[in-house]
Parts: structure tokens; C-alpha cells; sequence
């Protein structure tokens, strides 16, 4: 019996006299037995559990897991945190087991492996016969007027203030999916969704205060915002659309996270994030990367300063996070069946990790969308980051598909009511 099963092993900690430590989060929260990918790694947080010296893993009936390799335990000088890497044999099947966790600290949790949806919509990408529409959550329609404000939570609504939530939800967008596709559109791509706890107003811009409500400040990465709605109302959204022909792209960011995400409470490492005190600021250039001129100053200003004093900048060239951040991706991919990713602020992000990124999510979805934001008015800087370019470093993103700002801005502006009648021309050599 699972349950007297538990119940022994926290006997034996008791009585063995040796602390037993909390664990606070396990990430991912569970993972698929059959994927192309083997490899797994798990961050555990708790107090002081990077004590632990021995993982051992048991099925339900407390007989040892032989398909589950523990292959090495990671530590970091933080010691509430412990990395288990561990490989899946290829005869995995889906189940419940506990990872035993022992040393100066004692401890279990337990995991589910699940089969894969292989019927899944997101094999179906998107290309450039669709027609987005970007809309924000919190400022499209507010379906739920009971998830406005909720206890514990750093902001609620205040329709008020421009700068402030103003109660916008995942049921508003459910409500509306008809409203949607009278409109001719084909795919939704809302701004992240993700848990944004942040205060009522973390910054200033041109005069105005502002706060998380657009999304990109995460405070928790396996978490809708329950302002939004939960886990399971965005899996429901998606599904809904699919049903109506509709296909959904999530917006994600691998280049910051809020300030209050609890990395930032208590990092994982000291090198987690970039030192704000070295970098600074981002100086927003990113025409710097595809530049042969470029000077390493700014370079890593572009890509190790803070995008905003309250989005702490991550550092992907630690393998750890990089992982942490590619099987992020591939698990919402996989609880959700969305039919795409938009990757915010691709070209501030490290190159290298982007490339690693795109080759896993395609790995197990070869025709899964993908496209990166590249905010650049010159089309060298934006091709740079397309799959196949000729760069003149040699690196090729394999990415997809990017966003064709020069050609956007340039009808934006020969169509503007201000319009010298030249800017015309402006379309016509921006695609030349």
C-alpha cells in the first residue's frame, strides 16, 4: 500500500534521528516517459537539501525503479538547491515513483512519468498562410470577475490607473473564440501567461508607472497566473480553439524574469543571474550580434545587462538553467498541445542557448512553430537569426521563422497619415 508505504519511510527518518527536510518545488512537476530526449533533470528546492548525498528511486510498490538512472547528482553553492540528472531507459512506462532522497538531510517526493499525447494539434505548427492576433489577457475581456483580486497576491485590479491590471482573462478569450474567428484570424498569440507577482508598479516610462500586467516579468514559470485562471483553464483554452479551427502560440521569455520570481528571493547560484553592478542596463542594440564591428562591450551590454531594473537577466550559458529553461518549454508544449512558441527578445539571449533550445523543441516536434523576435529596422539584422543564414560568424540559429519588422515598419510608415509620398519607396528597397 503507497500510502503505509509513505508512512514507513517517514518513520525511519524519525527514528533514525536524522533532519528531514522540506521540499518546496520539484521542476519540472512531472515529465513524459516517451520522449526522443533520455535525459532528465530535476531542481529540487528545500531548505539546506543540497545535503542530500544518495537518490534512490521505487515504483508504487516499493521495489526499486531499474528503469530510472540516477546518473549524478548536481549541487551549487546555494544549499537549498539540488539538480538530480537522471536518464530514462527506453522500456520507461508511465507510473508514479518516489525519489528517496538521503544524507544530511532526509526526504521523498514523488513523480509521475505519463505517455505522450501523440494526437496532440501542436504537430501542426503555423506558417505564413496564418493570421495572428496579438492580444494581451488582462486588457482583452474580462470573463471572471472573481479572480480580479486575489488574497496573497501583490496586485489586483484597478481599471483606474492605465498602468495597472485591469482584470482580463483566460475565460474572457474562451468567451470571445467566436468573436475571434468571425474575424478571419487563424492563430491567437496572447502575451505570457505566466504567474506575473509583482507589485502594483515596479518602473517608469515616459512619465507613466507601470506594473507586470503585459505579462513579461514571471514570477513563476509552471504557473498561470491566477489572476488569468489555472493550469488547467489554459489547456481547456487551447483545446477549445483547436476544436474551432483556431491554433494558439505562447509568448515565452528566456531572457528575464521578474523580481520577484523566487529565483530572485533565493538564486540557485550566484552566477544565476548577470551582476546588475557590472552590466548595467541593456543598451537595447541588438543589431550588434549580426555586426562583423561589433566591439565584446556591447555586446555583452546587449545580452547581460538588465532588459529593465526589475527583470533580473538570466545567464543560459549556465548549463543548469539552460536546461532548466529547454524542458520548460517542451513541458507546456506537451501539457498544453499549443501549436507554437514566440520567443521574446531573442537576439539579448545567449546565442548558443538558443540554438540548443530550437534543436530540442524540434527534435520532439519537427513541426511544432517557432519564431523570435528580432526587433531590428535593417533585414540583415533580423535574417541573421533565420535558419540556414550566411552569417558571417558561421552560426546558424535553426530557427525557424523570426518577425519581419523591416518590412512591418516600412508599411507602417508609408501608409502613416503623415507620410512624406516618398516612403513609399521605403517598402519597396527594404524588401529589395
Amino acid at each position: 500500500n503507497q500510502t503505509l508505504r509513505k508512512i514507513y519511510v517517514l518513520l525511519f527518518f524519525i527514528f533514525s534521528n536524522i533532519a528531514f527536510s522540506d521540499i518546496l518545488r520539484v521542476e519540472p512537476p512531472n515529465w513524459w516517459c516517451d520522449f526522443n530526449a533520455r535525459k532528465l533533470e530535476l531542481l529540487v528546492y528545500g531548505p539546506k537539501i543540497g545535503s542530500t548525498s544518495r537518490v534512490e528511486v521505487v515504483d508504487k510498490k516499493g521495489r526499486s525503479a531499474g528503469e530510472i538512472i540516477i546518473d549524478r547528482l548536481k549541487k551549487t553553492d546555494n544549499p537549498n538547491y539540488l539538480f538530480i540528472e537522471i536518464t530514462l531507459k527506453d522500456n520507461m512506462k508511465p507510473g508514479e515513483f518516489d525519489f528517496i532522497l538521503s544524507g544530511d538531510s532526509q526526504n521523498y517526493f514523488s513523480y509521475t512519468f505519463l505517455s505522450r499525447n501523440k494526437e496532440n494539434d501542436h504537430a501542426l505548427g503555423f506558417d505564413a498562410s496564418d493570421v495572428f492576433y496579438l492580444l494581451m489577457p488582462d486588457r482583452f475581456s474580462n470573463g471572471d470577475n472573481s479572480n480580479d483580486n486575489i488574497k496573497g497576491m501583490r496586485c489586483g485590479t484597478n481599471r483606474k490607473v492605465p498602468g495597472e491590471r485591469h482584470g482580463g482573462d483566460l475565460k474572457g478569450v474562451s468567451d470571445k473564440l467566436n468573436y475571434l474567428k468571425d474575424l478571419g484570424i487563424t492563430t491567437i498569440w496572447m502575451t505570457p501567461v505566466f504567474e506575473n507577482d509583482m507589485p502594483v508598479s515596479y518602473g517608469e516610462y515616459a512619465g507613466q508607472i507601470y506594473g507586470a500586467y503585459h505579462g513579461y516579468a514571471a514570477t513563476d514559470m509552471y504557473q498561470i497566473d491566477r489572476r488569468f485562471g489555472t493550469n488547467d483553464d489554459y489547456r481547456t483554452l487551447v483545446d477549445k480553439a483547436q476544436k474551432m479551427g483556431l491554433k494558439v502560440v505562447m509568448d515565452v521569455v528566456h531572457n528575464h524574469v521578474g523580481s520577484y520570481h523566487w529565483w530572485a528571493l533565493d538564486p540557485p547560484k550566484k552566477d544565476w543571474f548577470h551582476d546588475m553592478d557590472i552590466y548595467g542596463i541593456t543598451n537595447y542594440e541588438n543589431v550588434v550580434i549580426a555586426d562583423p564591428y561589433s566591439s565584446e562591450y556591447d555586446i555583452e551590454k546587449l545580452t547581460k545587462g538588465y532588459f529593465d531594473k526589475a527583470m533580473p537577466d538570466l545567464n543560459q550559458e549556465d548549463p543548469l538553467l539552460s536546461k532548466y529553461l529547454v524542458q520548460h518549454s517542451l513541458w507546456w508544449i506537451e501539457y498544453s498541445g499549443i501549436n507554437g512558441i514566440r520567443m521574446d527578445t531573442y537576439p539579448y539571449v545567449n546565442k548558443e542557448h538558443m540554438k540548443v533550445w530550437c534543436d530540442a523543441v524540434l527534435n520532439e516536434y519537427p513541426k511544432f512553430g517557432l519564431v523570435g523576435e528580432a526587433w531590428a529596422l535593417g533585414p540583415v539584422s533580423v535574417a541573421y537569426w533565420q535558419d540556414d543564414f550566411m552569417s558571417n560568424d558561421n552560426y546558424d540559429s535553426n530557427l525557424p521563422s523570426v518577425i519581419d519588422f523591416p518590412v512591418s515598419f516600412s508599411i507602417r510608415n508609408a501608409l502613416s497619415h503623415n507620410a512624406n509620398p516618398n516612403a513609399i519607396r521605403e517598402i519597396h528597397s527594404t524588401l529589395s
